[in-house]
C-alpha cells in the first residue's frame, strides 16, 4: 500500500474550527500518534480557544494509518509533506490562513523542517514554532534508542524499557507489541540518520517547553534553539521528565497551552508588541530572567 496523500489522512483535527484566525499543527514523539492531542482544544486559553484550531498531524503507520508504509528517513517525510509544488501537499488546504507548528520529541524536529522548508522552497512563514523535549538540531542524537535498525524485537524491547515511560504490561503484551514496535523502530532510525543542513533562521518566534527531570536532553542543547529564530525565544520548564507532554496532568497541559498561546497571541492582534520585537530576541531562562540580544536573520 501506499502513503495516502488525501489531506484528511494526515490532519485530524478533533474540534474544527472553520473561523479560527490560525491553525497549531501538532507533531507527537516518536511512536506516538495524533491521539496525543485530541483533548488540546478543551485546554485552549478562554481568549484564544475560538481563534486557535488545533490540528494534530497523523503520520502513516499508526492508528487509522496503520497500513501504509513508515518512514524512516525524516527527508522523505519533509519531501512528501512540503513537495516543491506545494498544491501537492496534504498540508495545503490547511495554508489558507496563518499557521503555526508544534512537537514533541522527534515531532519537535519533524516540526522545525517542516517549518524550515515551507520557508525556504515556498516563502511561507509560520507564526511561530512550538518544540517540547527536543534538542537543537544541530544536535544528533536518537533521544534513547541507538542503533534500532539492526536491533532484533528482544533487543529493542529492552531499549525501551531502558528509556522508560511505557508501562511493563505494553510490553510483555505480544499483541501490544505488534502495534507499537515497528512505529518505533521507524522513528528511532528517523532521528539516527537525520542530518542537519544549516540555513537561514527562522523568521518566527520559537518556544522550546523541557521537564526539568528530562535525562536524554541538557539544558545547553535546549537554550540551543535560539540561534534559529531572529524573533522572540523563549524557554519553559515543566514538572516531568522527557515524557512530560504526554504524562501532563490537565492542570499541566493547561499551563502549557498557555504558554504556547503566548507565542502566537500577538500574531493574532494587529499592531500589539510582537512589531517591537522583530529584530530582537527575548529569552526566558530557567530562573525567569528576561534577556535581549540584537541580531539579523542570519544562518546556522
Amino acid at each position: 500500500m501506499t502513503v495516502s496523500l488525501s489531506p484528511s489522512a494526515w490532519v485530524r483535527s478533533p474540534h474544527p474550527l472553520p473561523q479560527a484566525q490560525l491553525r497549531l499543527f501538532c507533531f507527537p514523539y516518536g511512536g506516538g500518534d495524533a491521539s496525543l492531542f485530541h483533548a488540546w482544544p478543551q485546554a485552549l486559553p478562554p481568549d484564544v480557544a475560538d481563534h486557535i484550531e488545533i490540528c494534530p498531524i497523523q503520520l502513516p503507520g499508526r492508528a487509522h494509518r496503520i497500513h501504509e508504509p513508515l518512514f524512516t528517513r525524516l527527508s522523505s517525510l519533509i519531501d512528501v509533506l512540503v513537495p516543491q509544488d506545494l498544491v501537492a501537499s496534504p498540508l495545503y488546504p490547511y495554508l489558507d490562513k496563518p499557521f503555526a507548528f508544534f512537537g514533541a520529541s522527534l515531532g519537535g524536529l519533524l516540526a522545525f523542517e517542516i517549518a524550515h522548508a515551507l520557508d525556504t522552497r515556498h516563502q511561507r512563514s509560520a507564526v511561530a514554532l512550538c518544540v517540547a523535549a527536543t534538542r537543537a538540531p544541530q544536535f544528533p542524537g536518537a533521544y534513547g534508542i541507538e542503533g534500532a535498525e539492526h536491533l532484533n524485537d528482544a533487543e529493542l524491547v529492552e531499549q525501551i524499557r531502558v528509556l522508560g515511560g511505557t508501562p511493563e504490561a505494553i510490553l510483555s503484551n505480544e499483541k501490544h507489541l505488534r502495534l507499537i514496535l515497528p512505529k518505533i523502530r521507524a522513528d528511532a532510525m528517523m532521528a539516527a540518520t537525520y542530518v542537519y543542513t544549516p540555513g537561514l533562521s527562522l523568521d518566527c518566534p520559537i518556544t522550546v517547553c523541557a521537564g526539568v527531570n528530562d535525562g536524554f536532553i541538557s539544558f545547553a542543547e535546549l537554550a540551543a534553539w535560539q540561534a534559529h529564530t531572529w524573533q522572540t525565544f523563549r524557554m519553559y520548564t515543566f514538572a516531568g521528565d522527557h515524557f512530560f507532554v504526554r504524562d501532563a496532568t490537565p492542570a499541566t497541559r493547561a499551563q502549557l497551552l498557555e504558554y504556547l498561546a503566548r507565542t502566537v497571541r500577538y500574531a493574532l492582534t494587529p499592531g500589539t508588541a510582537l512589531a517591537l520585537t522583530i529584530h530582537g530576541r527575548e529569552q526566558v531562562t530557567m530562573n525567569g530572567d528576561v534577556q535581549k540580544s540584537r541580531g539579523n536573520r542570519g544562518s546556522i
